[in-house]
């Protein structure tokens, strides 16, 4: 989607500058043009609801992922700069935000990201234009605390990686981990900057279990009072496989090396052993099994060979694993995680935008007193539409649900004129 609206925007940018550019007698013409090309822009958003806007961030996340390439600085950034500005067309920009804050935390973490370099700027362009759109929408400075709420957010990240570089240096520099053969990485992450991850539950081997064991020991040196939470699930390791065709690098998720390292002196497990033997909830620890002996890296072998894992399922390594590169990624097989995923988000955005309103209602009729509804009605959707554009529905349902909660109470001659509570 966003490519072939990238293509059409240049190619109505083209029509207008071979009309009008050496005309200097008509730029009221190319103002026309101009306009009509940007109504029909953003008529098409609000065709689609939400769609836009999640696609705009998700086009943002492969770029840079995929990174500059051949392109100079100059080019990707050019690219960045033409796909944000499809931002100023969407109503939908908390649903962008949601999209965008969470793929930019997934780069971080899982150190995917093109660019520290690039990413800044990328922030600093949002921020740039969430201030125009703001002061084109709130004229009379309307609160913008999700705004910057949101950018806090991506800047704190930053600053939570670089304080992580800086901790896990010093830790590793003390005499007795200078010589680690097997150095430990972590990454210490404030819950407020970043999305929330389920923790993960697994059984780790005993040397990981000693260096994050002495990890936590260093850090409550220094912060006695603050609780470590491990999110496994986000976890990688390298591991060094021997085969029979030669030693190979396999890069994994911190579930998959630990259900390797089971093999590591060969023998055959069923999948209850392996369960038993991890700790890993049974639905995660089948698709990780998946991913490791029926995707396109069958670093073990599995009997019978089906497409699901079942519980009779018997596993052993596979030394007669080939592949032409030394140094392999093997991908979590993760469909079904998406999906629950893109549900959560869905959810989390509706949560918000509950909020928002609910906000959003009150301060107005603190201020105003007194309402009727079609007034209170027209003054939310001002109140919010920096972030979205609410139904008539949806406000009308919180006005009752605040009623009902003893905020705001019909008034007592007209059903259709609200009253703040004090």
């Amino acid at each position: 989607m966003i490519p072939d609206l990238l293509a059409l925007r240049k190619f109505a940018e083209l029509i207008a500058r071979d009309a009008f550019g050496e005309d200097p007698d008509d730029p009221a013409g190319e103002r026309v043009w101009r306009n009509s090309v940007l109504d029909a822009f953003e008529k098409g958003f609000a065709g689609r609801v939400k769609k836009p806007a999640e696609m705009i961030a998700k086009y943002i996340d492969q770029a840079m992922r995929k990174g500059q390439r051949s392109a100079s600085d100059d080019e990707f950034n050019r690219l960045l700069n033409e796909a944000l500005g499809l931002y100023r067309f969407t109503k939908d920009r908390d649903v962008f935000r949601e999209f965008y804050i969470r793929a930019l935390a997934k780069r971080l973490l899982l150190q995917k990201s093109a660019s520290d370099d690039f990413e800044m700027n990328v922030l600093k362009i949002l921020i740039e234009r969430e201030s125009l759109l703001c002061i084109y929408l709130h004229p009379s400075g309307i609160d913008r605390a999700t705004d910057d709420k949101f950018f806090e957010k991506g800047h704190g990240m930053f600053s939570d990686l670089a304080l992580s570089r800086d901790m896990i240096r010093e830790w590793q520099n003390l005499p007795s981990h200078r010589d680690d053969k097997e150095p430990l990485n972590v990454m210490v992450l404030q819950h407020s900057n970043w999305p929330t991850y389920g923790l993960g539950q697994v059984i780790l081997p005993k040397d990981m279990e000693r260096s994050l064991s002495s990890f936590v020991r260093f850090y409550k040196s220094k912060h006695a009072q603050r609780k470590l939470d491990w999110a496994h699930s986000l976890g990688t390791v390298t591991l060094t496989a021997r085969f029979d065709a030669g030693t190979k690098e396999l890069s994994v998720s911190l579930y998959q090396a630990v259900v390797l390292l089971l093999f590591e002196d060969g023998g055959s497990m069923n999948f209850q052993d392996i369960k038993e033997a991890t700790g890993i909830e049974d639905k995660e620890l089948r698709r990780t099994l998946q991913s490791l002996a029926l995707g396109r890296k069958r670093v073990l072998t599995k009997v019978p060979l089906s497409k699901d894992v079942d519980d009779t399922d018997v596993f052993e390594y596979n030394a007669k694993f080939t592949d032409k590169n030394r140094r392999l990624h093997i991908n979590s097989i993760q469909q079904a995680e998406t999906a629950e995923e893109a549900k959560q988000i869905a959810e989390h955005i509706e949560e918000d935008r509950t909020h928002a309103l609910d906000a959003a209602i009150v301060r107005i009729m603190k201020a105003r007193k007194r309402l009727g509804n079609n007034k209170l009605t027209e003054e939310v959707i001002i109140a919010v539409r920096a972030h979205f554009v609410p139904q008539p529905a949806q406000i009308k349902k919180q006005i009752e649900s605040l009623i009902e909660r003893e905020y705001i109470t019909r008034s007592d001659g007209d059903r259709n004129t609200f009253e703040y509570v004090a």
